[in-house]
């Protein structure tokens, strides 16, 4: 369990005009679905880096490197980039075309009138003093429904976590019980 969470949604600017607003939030929502599945099919790096021995284990490596990339076929940096790109495309001409709406694309797609949501507030979270929006309650509607009321039991879940050990670190001395 991982406990009570802070989320930082990072806004951009939006088109004013609901057609290309619609236009433009069906690519992003295409782009996100591919950046995601690119980041499934990714494996995690591990805390050590493999350091080939010799001549024959770096061709190894290299070799299998390539197979893995071939097999991806999309790296999730080249991904993330095209997402990146679209997300932004309004930000640095948001004042020229009057732009008054934000969205936030992490972890759904929401967006905000400015009005709405600034100025901030000052709020605090478990004794820290933080910035929340100017109307808070539309972004939480928004963003999860009825937020004020609890979701069934069996729909109370975390997201994925995931704990990467080295080969040390899991094998049949470690201390901990071996329940990883």
């Amino acid at each position: 369990h991982k406990g009570i969470c802070l989320d930082i949604f990072p806004f951009d600017y939006l088109p004013n005009d609901m057609n290309e607003r619609k236009e433009f939030l069906r690519e992003i929502r295409k782009l996100s679905k591919a950046h995601h599945m690119t980041a499934e099919k990714q494996l995690y790096a591990p805390e050590e880096e493999c350091v080939p021995e010799n001549e024959t284990e770096k061709q190894c490596i290299e070799y299998e490197k390539a197979v893995l990339k071939e097999a991806w076929g999309t790296d999730l940096a080249e991904t993330q980039a095209e997402y990146l790109e679209v997300a932004t495309r309004y930000n640095s001409r948001a004042k020229e075309l009057g732009l008054t709406t934000v969205g936030s694309f992490v972890p759904t797609y929401t967006y905000i009138d400015l009005s709405d949501l600034l100025p901030y507030q000052r709020g605090m979270f478990q004794g820290v003093e933080v910035s929340v929006p100017k109307r808070p309650d539309i972004f939480l509607a928004m963003q999860y429904g009825d937020y004020m009321q609890l979701p069934p039991e069996h729909q109370r879940i975390a997201h994925r976590l995931i704990r990467w050990k080295t080969w040390e670190a899991s094998g049949p001395n470690r201390d901990d019980g071996g329940n990883d």
